[in-house]
């Protein structure tokens, strides 16, 4: 989607960062221009000359690719399958992170839709309130009401539903994010789970074979020297009369 998603965080899968323009956009749909500055404002609640601070230029999209292991792990057998796998776990969060903003602002723009022209610009700056008590950001929140129209009906209308537009193909992005990136997670996993059993494996063949307990060597059993009747005689069996003594 051209420009990005002015709704998603900075960062999040999708977003593209948030766009740096200030200044009057026009409305699809609506055929008329957003407020000038000063009208910008005081439709936020701002003093006439108050300005609304945008961000930076969006960071670059990440490569898809896991780094170099860290210096720690750099000798290790297997540290690049590892670090591969904590690098799609940390995107897969991302998505999640991203659908849980998305989630949020599904339900307040349903809200603002329900109310087709009968919608005023305070019950979008009262669901700005509660999208920031979710974490969403002020700054990106308060870039997107600075083309909010001043009043109410067709005109405010036709702007949430453009809003609804963005919002219903970023979800669809997402979640095609999602699918491919749980598939990645686990091959990944696997991998990972692979290499682990590998090294453990490569660890008990290098430890010797050393003593046994108290530092003797484990042998077998003894051999019997004897029967426990015949009282450690040679040859075992219980005496005989002849042995005895007695004679006949």
């Amino acid at each position: 989607m051209a420009g990005g998603n002015p709704f998603m965080p900075p960062g999040l899968p999708g977003s593209g960062g948030a766009p740096t323009g200030g200044g009057p956009q026009s409305t699809p749909g609506a055929g008329v221009n957003g407020p000038g500055p000063s009208a910008q404002n005081s439709g936020l609640g701002r003093g006439p000359g108050a300005s609304i601070l945008a961000p930076g230029p969006p960071s670059p999209p990440p490569s898809g690719q896991a780094g170099p292991p860290p210096a720690s792990r750099a000798g290790q057998p297997f540290a690049d399958i590892h670090q591969n796998l904590r690098y799609v776990k940390n995107q897969f969060d991302d998505n999640v992170k991203a659908q849980k903003v998305l989630d949020h602002l599904r339900v307040e723009l349903d809200q603002l839709m329900d109310m087709g022209d009968m919608v005023r610009p305070e019950h979008v700056i009262e669901a700005a309130g509660r999208l920031v008590g979710h974490g969403i950001g002020a700054t990106q929140l308060a870039q997107i009401m600075s083309s909010m129209p001043a009043q109410g009906g067709e005109g405010l209308a036709s702007w949430i539903r453009m809003h609804d537009i963005t919002v219903t193909n970023q979800e669809a992005l997402v979640a095609r994010e999602a699918m491919v990136l749980q598939n990645r997670l686990g091959v990944a996993g696997i991998k990972s789970i692979a290499a682990t059993h590998l090294e453990q494996e490569a660890s008990r063949a290098r430890m010797p074979s050393g003593p046994g307990p108290g530092g003797m060597m484990p042998s077998g059993p003894e051999p019997p020297t004897g029967n426990a009747l015949s009282g450690g005689m040679p040859g075992g069996g219980m005496p005989t009369p002849d042995e005895g003594g007695e004679g006949g």
